[in-house]
């Protein structure tokens, strides 16, 4: 009997924990919402994170223009390398995944990086040797030389091609509706860390 009464007792006690506890939670939402707070939030939080911004991103920023989608891609790069770093050395995620999900931004990161420094040509000519005359104009090369750079360009072009279609494969992540954990096995082994809008912690 008595202990039937300190299970009871607890329960109630808990209750009214929960009650205090939401009730709690909506004036502190209530208070977020008043033009004070705001102002206080905006001068110790949100003005020194702006300024922080700038500085993360200053040579990005410096080097910004309108007209092109490279530049686009420069801003993501720097904020995935952000990201990274932030995850991680502050990431509170199970390793066994956030592992998975850092491997795939840093694809990501090279992939922008190899469209910007054009280390698809550089990676075409490791394989087929290097272009003969980087002058495009040069009248000088042979039959065979030309041939050669041909082919040196066309892989060039088909491994940024590959890289294009993996880079926007891996933001778009696995399809989790078809994930069958009798075909698939456990959820953690099936996942490999793609998928932008999973890159949170």
């Amino acid at each position: 009997m008595a202990f039937l009464v300190y299970l009871q007792s607890k329960i109630i006690v808990m209750k009214i924990k929960f009650a205090d506890s939401f009730f709690e939670s909506l004036k502190v939402l209530k208070r977020h919402d008043t033009w004070w707070y705001k102002t206080y939030n905006a001068i110790t939080n949100n003005i020194p994170h702006f300024f922080k911004n700038i500085y993360l991103f200053r040579k990005e920023l410096y080097k910004h223009r309108w007209w092109d989608y490279s530049f686009t891609l420069m801003m993501l790069k720097r904020s995935l390398e952000i990201q990274v770093n932030g995850m991680e050395s502050k990431g509170i995620e199970v390793r066994e995944s956030l592992d998975k999900k850092i491997v795939k931004m840093k694809r990501v990161i090279k992939i922008i990086e190899n469209r910007d420094d054009i280390n698809c040509l550089e990676l075409a000519e490791e394989k087929l040797g290097p272009i003969h005359d980087w002058d495009f104009s040069a009248d000088n090369l042979n039959e065979e030389e030309k041939a050669h750079n041909k082919k040196v360009y066309a892989l060039a072009h088909e491994l940024e091609k590959q890289q294009w279609k993996e880079l926007w494969t891996i933001l778009e992540g696995q399809d989790y509706q078809s994930y069958d954990k009798e075909k698939h096995g456990e959820f953690n082994d099936w996942y490999d860390g793609s998928g932008i809008l999973g890159w949170w912690d």
